[in-house]
């Protein structure tokens, strides 16, 4: 929102600077992740939207 709108609340400017943000959360199955989610990932990165991808955001044994 703060990138496509110029008259987006300042809040909303602070937070994305503060935060990663992302336009799309991938939520999927494990079996779809080599022949679905993947794919989509790579063409979703190419055309400049920012998507959570587990696989690319989250290491293993990571916590929160």
């Amino acid at each position: 929102m703060a990138e496509h709108d110029p008259l987006s609340p300042k809040f909303v400017k602070y937070i994305k600077a503060e935060y990663k943000m992302y336009d799309v959360f991938l939520c999927h199955a494990s079996e779809d992740k080599a022949e679905i989610v993947e794919p989509l990932y790579q063409e979703l990165s190419k055309i400049g939207v920012h998507a959570f991808y587990d696989k690319k955001e989250i290491g293993w044994g990571t916590l929160w």
